[in-house]
């Protein structure tokens, strides 16, 4: 990692080590908007934005949506993708109860 000192004793980083920050920081913003329920400005201001609509330009510039749009497009694509894994996970408990109620029955 290149880094700097100037002489006001702040430390510049790299381009590069900016860019990973800042994709770290949207990506963990697009999170919270889906995982929680916290109201746009409060996630803005968490991760330290300026205003929410720097944060909008930022995020839209990155996920090619603004933030309200992402969390409503992105949660249900995330809801349904759980419901299949919970009905999958459900067929397959069913499945195996049925074949160990057959063996039982064989038994018997």
């Amino acid at each position: 990692m290149k880094q700097e000192i100037d002489g006001n004793y702040k430390i510049k980083f790299s381009p590069s080590t900016c860019a990973r920050f800042y994709s770290h920081k949207i990506g963990n913003s697009a999170n919270m908007l889906l995982f929680t329920e916290e109201k746009i400005i409060d996630i803005a201001t968490y991760y330290r934005f300026e205003t929410q609509e720097s944060f909008t330009r930022s995020f839209k510039k990155y996920y090619k949506l603004p933030p309200r749009q992402y969390r409503k497009i992105m949660g249900k694509l995330t809801l349904q993708r759980e419901e299949f894994r919970l009905k999958n996970e459900l067929t397959c408990i069913l499945v195996n109860y049925s074949i160990y109620y057959l063996v039982i029955m064989l038994e018997l």
